[in-house]
């Protein structure tokens, strides 16, 4: 019997900022090296800001990104479960929540499954052990993270199998103090649908994109409410498309 790939927990690969467009506060500056989180190899983030921040994803090394991807994936010949605590969201966030859960899962292939809630909060407690993404709302005080500019983040872990680098762990926190509105438009102000379209982007392996169009660029805005072409063909790119992985983590 083969053994099983052996678990990295490989520094960040990336500080991904989106800003949204209107805000007061300060923009944070992209880093391409950050402290690790626990469990993590990619940091992704929701951004507040007057101006866009630049497209830059940044390795441990200092190379960017251009490509869309961060150059992991999820085995996608397996489901994918996920979590979410609740507390401290907006009225049928969950929902919402998982709404963008069932959208990138259409386009990749992956099958997403919700499993219910969960008191762990990502970032602050150790990810929940019943499932492999855990989403939760938060305060900067409880996660420092989320301090500034930042309004949301996303990171996984990753397994180095047979030189593919397969995600088996994933979570996302959300900054509940952000003013931007709830749900999903076609126009408008930026909503948080976008922004959970965007953390979901970076937990399957997207990286930012110079497009602003796309709902990987660095700040949602007015343009960029639905998944683009080029968001389209990156989640391709990561899913089912790209095969299974043999001898999975998972």
């Amino acid at each position: 019997m083969p053994s099983r790939p052996r678990l990295f927990l490989l520094p960040a690969l990336a500080l991904c900022l989106l800003a949204v467009i209107g805000s007061a506060r300060a923009p944070a500056e992209p880093s391409p090296t950050v402290s690790r989180p626990p469990a993590s190899t990619a940091v992704g983030g929701v951004v507040r800001e007057t101006a866009p921040s630049p497209d830059v994803v940044g390795t441990a090394a200092g190379v960017a990104h251009r490509s869309g991807l961060l150059g992991f994936r999820w085995n996608p010949c397996r489901p994918v479960t996920y979590r979410v605590n609740a507390r401290g969201g907006y009225r049928g966030s969950t929902a919402d929540i998982r709404s963008a859960f069932r959208r990138i899962g259409r386009i990749t292939g992956i099958r997403f499954v919700y499993e219910g809630q969960t008191r762990r909060i990502a970032f602050r407690t150790r990810l929940d052990p019943r499932t492999d993404i855990t989403v939760s709302w938060a305060t900067p005080r409880q996660v420092p993270l989320l301090r500034g500019a930042i309004a949301a983040l996303a990171n996984n872990a990753v397994v180095r199998n047979r030189g593919i680098r397969e995600a088996v762990k994933g979570q996302i926190a959300l900054d509940r103090t952000t003013p931007i509105g709830p749900g999903y438009t076609l126009a408008g102000p930026p909503t948080w649908g976008q922004a959970f379209l965007h953390e979901i982007g970076h937990v399957v392996g997207l990286a930012h994109v110079g497009d602003r169009t796309q709902v990987m660029y660095p700040t949602i805005n007015r343009d960029n409410h639905v998944l683009g072409l080029g968001d389209r063909l990156n989640l391709v790119a990561v899913g089912i498309a790209a095969g299974c992985i043999p001898h999975s983590w998972r």
